[in-house]
């Protein structure tokens, strides 16, 4: 048997094993409800809008407290002000189609400050490029003044320096900075109690369908990771000369557990839908029922080879392969003019690039134009879900009610019911399925028929 085929009946086991082929539901995206209501408001457009995209899951953003800038009033945005504007729009849409989920967003590892300790810390070295810094010794002192509710749980390197976010939003001539403090989660902890505040505000005043969280496994970069503040009784550094422990210090992926499973039981016992960014990296939480994604996106250039050449095989997307295999997005706009000039053509190459790695595509923020430049379909995507996992392999998953395939091979429809066969090009265009069907003892046998790496089929 070729490692190949090794390799995926080796994922296919451990997924039946670790009960994590639960039903997947999509497509999935964002909007931001404080630039998009004119869409929410005019029922028309929406209903448009939701039948040529046919979304499963939308996120609603801002995220609650954290980069929560309002594009209508040029400044953040409170609880307040966001309750009504989530509400008009998630009533909106279930009038339309009351089977989408319409979730709310909060921040795994980052928390906004007070707006005055935004702004003193944001003078005190004033236009810096967006980006990630330690905070210096006169910013430590700054921040000292401010009686915040994370004191417990501040990520801290190795010199006792923390971390702070500095980015800007806004629009034309407007560049608003905004600035915010590393975290880690801990059972009990600042933070914890903050995920549940906001979770609570979701669900039970907003009345969201679910949840999303960002970062939510903590367990990537070090720097956005480890904690030198205290110890989590595991984590240390070894002298390799001498074998003894040479320093001890906190993993914020390690100690979060509790913690994460905490939020996610919140939301699942009320009913909700929850969705994170990251995958799991404890055995706690690997089969609760919530969906994952990570953003392998940058792991990608879809100019770097050519259409109907096989992607190229990369690390960061199999982390799906004992979770949800969902993969978030592939932004045309990060190519500059070639993404817009190629919209539609770089959303189905990174479809592919994901099946490539067995894992489905969710959108992130991207609009396909209708016509123009870069004009096309959303094609097979609209029809992936939802889909409950059977087997994942290289460029195909089949599940209990499709399978998905960029390459040509034989499938069993094991249904006494005649398959549908959806086929798109690298526009989202529908192409006719070259595909011979046969019915042998109340199952079908499908031959498809492809231009390997170059469609998509959905089998339904």
């Amino acid at each position: 048997m070729p490692a190949e085929a090794d390799y995926w009946t080796f994922v296919n086991q451990v997924r039946r094993d670790w009960d994590v082929n639960f039903t997947v539901y999509g497509p999935f995206d964002y909007i931001d409800v404080t630039r998009r209501m004119d869409l929410f408001r005019d029922r028309e457009r929406l209903k448009a809008y939701l039948a040529r995209k046919r979304l499963g899951v939308i996120a609603f953003a801002p995220w609650v407290d954290y980069d929560n800038y309002n594009y209508a009033a040029g400044r953040p945005t409170t609880r307040a002000e966001l309750k009504p504007l989530m509400q008009e729009a998630m009533a909106a849409v279930k009038s339309i189609d009351s089977s989408i989920f319409c979730i709310g967003c909060i921040e795994g590892n980052l928390v906004s400050l007070p707006a005055d300790a935004q702004r003193a810390l944001y003078e005190s070295v004033p236009d810096r490029p967006a980006g990630q810094y330690q905070l210096s010794p006169d910013q430590m002192s700054l921040l000292k003044r401010y009686d915040i509710q994370w004191k417990d749980c501040l990520l801290q390197n190795r010199e006792g320096q923390y971390r702070y976010e500095l980015y800007y939003r806004g629009g034309g001539d407007v560049r608003f900075p905004m600035v915010a403090i590393a975290v880690y989660a801990a059972p009990g902890n600042g933070q914890h109690r903050y995920w549940l505040d906001e979770a609570r505000f979701l669900v039970e005043e907003v009345g969201v369908d679910g949840l999303y969280i960002d970062q939510f496994s903590l367990a990537f970069n070090d720097d956005q990771r480890y904690s030198y503040d205290s110890w989590d009784g595991t984590t240390v550094d070894v002298d390799l000369k001498t074998g003894q422990i040479a320093r001890r210090y906190t993993d914020g992926g390690l100690v979060g557990a509790g913690a994460r499973r905490d939020l996610a039981e919140y939301v699942l016992k009320k009913g909700r839908y929850m969705l994170a960014n990251t995958f799991p990296v404890v055995p706690d939480m690997q089969s609760v029922r919530m969906h994952r994604f990570n953003e392998s996106e940058w792991t990608f250039d879809v100019f770097s080879w050519s259409d109907g050449e096989k992607p190229p095989l990369r690390a960061y997307p199999c982390e799906c392969h004992f979770s949800t295999p969902i993969g978030l997005g592939l932004r045309p706009e990060r190519y500059g003019d070639k993404g817009s000039e190629g919209y539609a053509h770089v959303i189905m190459k990174g479809a592919i690039a994901y099946l490539r790695h067995g894992m489905l595509y969710y959108h992130y923020g991207s609009e396909i134009p209708e016509n123009g430049p870069g004009a096309g379909e959303y094609g097979a995507i609209n029809h992936m879900f939802p889909l409950t996992p059977v087997e994942l392999h290289e460029g195909w998953i089949v599940g209990k009610e499709r399978i998905v395939t960029c390459v040509s091979r034989t499938f069993e429809w094991p249904d006494a019911r005649k398959p549908e066969i959806v086929v798109s090009d690298l526009a989202g265009r529908a192409v006719a399925p070259q595909a011979t069907l046969s019915q042998e003892g109340g199952k079908w046998k499908v031959d498809l028929r492809l231009k390997d790496w170059a469609e998509i089929a959905v089998i339904e």
